[in-house]
Parts: C-alpha cells; structure tokens; sequence
C-alpha cells in the first residue's frame, strides 16, 4: 500500500494535484478589447512569424511598409495643419485607439486634430510588418505643442494598426502612450 507523500511525483508530472479550484475567468472589459488586439499583433511580430507577401494586387511588401510609413506620416502633418480631411480619409469608419488612456473613436481623433495646439511633430523611428491584409506600425514620435505657459515636447511611442479594404490602407486602432524624456 503506496502512502500520499510516495506517489507525489507522479501526480506533480501529470499536474492533477496542484490545479486551482476555481477556473473562472473574468470577463474581458470593451475598453480593453483594442489593446488585446494590439498586443496578439506584437505577440506575432515578437515570436518572429514571417511577414506574408502583398496584399493590394501586384504590390510588393516593401511598397505596403512605405504606404504605410507615409500614411503615418502625413497623419503626424496632418495635426500640425488642422488638416482634418487628411486624417478622415487615414481612418476607417470603425476605428477605435486608446490614446494616453483614454478610448476615442474617429469623430474624436477628427475633433483633436480640429482643435489641435501641435507646432510640430515628427517620427522618430517606425518599424512596419505585413501579415496578409494588416499592417502594424510601432513608432515614437516627437511633438512640441503650444500650451500657456509656452511650448511643451513629448515623446510618444505608438502602435497603428492599419488593415487593407480592398481599395486602400485605413487604419482601424491604434494605441499611445507618453514616453519619458530622453536622457
């Protein structure tokens, strides 16, 4: 007759002693779901998946990563210029970020560009990858706005996800948040 404690490594193996009571889970906030997507992305990007070929008929991959890099550009222009129409068309209908924490929809982001105190803002570096019809864009930008008690800069570091429609790349979430100064 085998007592509890002799058969405990074989019980660990098989992982049947330790299990948690409950296995309940709770459930996923809407606010979150963006930046679950996110990070599904970057787990994808981090676990060195290969980036698949062209999505837009006869395009090459690295005429997606500079389409991409230049919407992304032209969005960070775009706030210096107030250019509403510019960031309207970069956006998709459905588009939702998450921006310093907190969640804004297209016809917030169109109304931040409207009102937008930004003197300049430029990229500091952007990585772009291609999986199938989604791009993800990680970049920092650097922005220096006008404020009242003068010019303030900041750093941010981002992520677009942009996803091809058929007839052009939109972006559909993104997520920021603030980056300490440089050293």
């Amino acid at each position: 007759r085998l007592r509890w404690w002799s058969r405990g490594p074989r019980f660990l193996r098989m992982g049947s002693v330790f299990r948690p009571h409950s296995r309940r889970r709770a459930p996923v906030q809407p606010h979150v779901r963006p930046f679950l997507l996110l990070l599904v992305a970057a787990a994808a990007v981090s676990a060195g998946q290969t980036a698949l070929e062209a999505q837009a008929p006869g395009s090459p991959q690295a005429a997606i990563v500079a389409e991409i890099e230049r919407l992304d550009s032209l969005w960070l222009h775009a706030y210096v210029s107030r250019d509403v129409a510019t960031v309207d068309a970069i956006l998709d209908e459905d588009f939702v970020g998450q921006i310093a924490g907190q969640i804004s929809d297209k016809a917030g982001v169109l109304a931040g560009v409207a009102a937008s105190e930004t003197l300049e803002m430029g990229l500091e570096r952007i990585r772009v990858n291609v999986f199938g019809d989604v791009a993800v864009a990680h970049a920092v930008r650097r922005s220096t706005a006008r404020t009242p008690d003068g010019p303030l800069e900041s750093r941010f570091a981002y992520t677009d996800v942009y996803r091809w429609n058929g007839v052009r790349w939109v972006c559909f979430t993104g997520q920021s948040a603030p980056l300490p100064p440089p050293p």
